[in-house]
């Protein structure tokens, strides 16, 4: 992300997975649901 420059100067809200990785960013982050929902259904199972 760095090399092609997609995250660096971001300043909106990145919406990802929560991989750790993406936390090096100053930006707002908000978690996808759509894992959230991936997560839930394992641990139910």
């Amino acid at each position: 992300m760095d090399a092609m420059a997609i995250l660096p100067d971001y300043q909106g809200y990145a919406v990802h997975d929560h991989w750790a990785r993406y936390y090096r960013y100053n930006c707002q982050h908000v978690l996808c649901n759509a894992h959230h929902l991936r997560e839930l259904t394992f641990a139910h199972e």
